[in-house]
């Protein structure tokens, strides 16, 4: 008798719960891990990396659904439809020019990193910077981003997980409009180099006087299945640095919580520091002649 109660309150939960997918509105793709927070208790956590999630459709709650990149959807539990559609906020490009001329190679940006930061799946990381030398014609061909595999203490483990990079113009030092059709997502494990190379030379975003704001997201480490685990410190570490470099006129480190709209500047004294830091990227320009 009592198992027989136990399979009843199993399908009863069961049917309860209803699968989600979130959808790019244009492309419609499926867009992957995507934050997804409880109003009235202000917990969230992500969809999958097919941008699946399920809730119990009864909940007496309402969701907000937000993606770097995308407008952020807010909606009743009960209101959802199986697909949830993001509107992208892509930024008008520029037409783009086709240079017979090979480019000059530039690399420029912090060379070291002196600090890490395990910050689990809770804050994203972003740095406004901009060039101190301009050249009309110059690309982002590359950003390498320094991580940290280990934690000082732990044993070295194997973990996969997930980061987010997307870019966007620079608008009163705050992020704009995109540059990216969506975020690109990096998939991180124990045997992956000591520098992340994102590759963006054929999106053609052009490193302005205006600058750019890079954006930085820890997703967070995932199991088989491509679900993202809850950790309070999660792996990698990403690198920071207190040395400015000179090859920015301005450089600016800011942070927010994943489901907040606004972004701090991540003052010295609120994170017990002496000095200023910066995320610890470097970027390899591609300049083409006139």
């Amino acid at each position: 008798m009592k198992l027989k109660y136990l399979i009843i309150l199993f399908l009863s939960n069961y049917c309860l719960s209803q699968s989600y997918v979130i959808v790019d509105s244009i492309t419609k793709e499926p867009i992957p891990y995507t934050n997804i927070k409880f109003i009235n208790t202000n917990k969230g956590f992500y969809s999958n990396q097919k941008g699946k999630f399920k809730l119990d459709n009864k909940l007496n709650d309402s969701i907000q659904i937000s993606c770097l990149g995308y407008d952020t959807v807010t909606s009743k539990v009960r209101n959802l439809k199986d697909s949830i559609f993001l509107k992208p906020k892509t930024e008008k490009l520029d037409e783009i020019i086709v240079y017979s001329s090979r480019p000059t190679l530039k690399k420029v940006g912090f060379k070291k990193g002196n600090f890490n930061f395990h910050t689990g799946s809770s804050l994203q990381f972003g740095l406004l910077i901009k060039p101190i030398e301009y050249y009309e014609n110059t690309f982002i061909n590359n950003i390498l981003i320094p991580i940290k595999k280990s934690i000082i203490g732990e044993k070295k483990r194997d973990f996969l997980s997930i980061l987010k990079v997307s870019l966007f113009s620079n608008k009163n030092d705050s992020p704009y409009e995109s540059l990216l059709e969506t975020p690109i997502i990096i998939k991180c494990n124990q045997d992956s180099e000591n520098y992340i190379n994102v590759d963006i030379s054929e999106d053609y975003i052009k490193f302005d006087s205006n600058g750019i704001f890079l954006v930085i997201e820890i997703v967070g480490e995932t199991n088989p299945e491509g679900g993202v685990i809850n950790k309070k410190t999660s792996l990698p570490g990403i690198r920071f640095t207190d040395k400015k470099s000179r090859d920015f006129s301005i450089s600016k480190l800011f942070y927010k919580e994943k489901f907040s709209n606004k972004w701090k500047e991540m003052k010295p004294e609120i994170f017990h520091l002496k000095k200023e830091i910066y995320l610890a990227i470097q970027l390899e320009l591609a300049v083409y002649e006139d």
